[in-house]
């Protein structure tokens, strides 16, 4: 997102054409607000969602069936990230849900009262039009981070993970992508088709980003699992965009120890909300990418983007509080990648700039632990620890540990909680198993604090 490029441009000067800072996932902009302090009171099973989109309205309309488990005896209301979308909803079939709205969460408010571990399934019908961080325009319609503008779902919690079938009816001739295998492909009616989407690996729902407009595809060299969707553009100018992607993934899988995460991954060049990861596709603005066709190694916020399949996606920080888990990890081995595919210097550059990030939050007085629980005083501070510090903490760790049991330690800590929402814990407990070392006090250094 380009808000973020500007600011750190501002902070660093021309230091920040390194891709690291550039990196923008939204979630970033919301990792200064905590998920709620007491304990969840439930956890979603499966998300069954349908949309349509009137693209001459600019009204989405949809329908969506959500399964969960009660984490408490006596549930009596769900809690979600709120939306403008009007909504109805029932719960197993049974009228007298109501709904509230507080602050910047929806109430669901429940007829009946679950019992702890009890299975329900929340039908929602709604309608509205989105706002926030979603392009919706006569020929195209895609999200950024805020997913949660488009369904009933908990942008705050990132631990919260569901399987999910996703439906889009959408104008014959538009081209779509969604998290999961593509299921169907069918006539909804005279100038519509309905696409089908399942996801069967549970992900957080920030995750379920998608796009649909009037775009020409195409394949990248590797064959058909690997594309991008595009508008406005020539072919052969996207072909020479995206033509190091197959050699990113290649470099990715052998660093995490396994294979693209979903099989495939869908590259979506869009002008305006972008640089944003989602299950098996991305988010590109245009402005990001196309300096790469005057400079090859202008390629970091790709690299940033697609590392995320892994890290960050597959595997993703619990709370947002441990947000640097996600980007620190992405922004790593964006560095890696370049130090492989263009040299050490290379790789310094992003650590140097990583550097003048945390430099600069120390300057201001607000150099904390990675993991720290407190308030920043700033967004702009968070950012410069989640995506400065963190990134030289673990080149510090590379250092310390040498090349061999470092890279062993990230196969062993992607390949342990691959799916899986994680702790820096769960990132200590990886390195400590492949070096043989107690690490407790360069963790209590860099991550915990006192």
């Amino acid at each position: 997102m380009k808000p973020l490029a500007f600011t750190l441009r501002g902070v660093f000067g021309a230091a920040m054409k390194s891709s690291v800072m550039l990196a923008c996932s939204l979630c970033l902009l919301f990792g200064s607000v905590a998920a709620a302090d007491s304990a969840p009171a439930f956890r979603s099973v499966s998300y069954d969602v349908n949309l349509t989109p009137d693209f001459a309205t600019g009204i989405l309309s949809g329908v969506e069936y959500l399964r969960f488990r009660s984490l408490s005896d006596g549930l009596d209301a769900l809690s979600f990230t709120a939306n403008p979308l009007a909504v109805n909803a029932t719960l197993d079939g049974m009228a007298g849900v109501t709904v509230s709205t507080e602050g910047n969460r929806r109430i669901f408010h429940l007829p009946r009262h679950l019992a702890k571990g009890e299975v329900a399934t929340l039908a929602v019908s709604f309608a509205g039009r989105p706002q926030r961080d979603v392009v919706f325009t006569a020929d195209e319609i895609h999200t950024g981070y805020f997913t949660c503008e488009l369904m009933i779902c908990d942008i705050d919690r990132p631990d919260d993970r569901a399987t999910l079938k996703f439906s889009l009816t959408l104008p014959t001739g538009f081209d779509a992508v969604a998290p999961g295998e593509p299921v169907s492909h069918s006539p909804a009616g005279p100038g519509l088709e309905t696409w089908r989407w399942q996801e069967d690996r549970p992900y957080p729902s920030y995750l379920y980003g998608f796009a649909a407009g009037r775009y020409a595809r195409v394949n990248l060299a590797s064959g058909p699992s690997l594309s991008v969707l595009y508008a406005g553009e020539t072919p052969e100018r996207v072909q020479t965009m995206f033509a190091e992607t197959a050699q990113m993934v290649a470099f990715y899988e052998a660093k995490a120890g396994m294979r693209l995460p979903e099989g495939r991954y869908t590259q979506v060049l869009v002008n305006q909300h972008g640089d944003q990861e989602d299950a098996s596709l991305s988010m590109l603005e245009k402005r990001s990418v196309e300096s790469i066709l005057t400079d090859p190694q202008a390629d970091g916020i790709m690299a940033h983007e697609l590392a995320h399949q892994w890290w960050g996606n597959l595997v993703t920080c619990s709370d947002w509080k441990e947000l640097w888990l996600n980007e620190g990890m992405a922004g790593f081995m964006t560095a890696a990648y370049k130090e492989q595919r263009w040299g050490r210097a290379a790789y310094d550059r992003e650590i140097a700039v990583a550097r003048a990030a945390w430099d600069a939050a120390k300057t201001a007085g607000a150099d904390e632990p990675l993991s720290w629980t407190g308030i920043y005083p700033s967004l702009r501070a968070k950012r410069r620890i989640a995506y400065g510090k963190s990134m030289v903490f673990l080149d510090a760790l590379r250092t310390e540990l040498g090349d061999d049991v470092f890279w062993r330690g990230i196969r062993s800590y992607t390949l342990a909680n691959a799916g899986r929402s994680v702790t820096a814990a769960d990132l200590q407990k990886a390195f400590e198993s492949a070096s043989g070392r107690d690490l407790s006090a360069t963790f209590k250094t860099w991550v915990y604090g006192d």
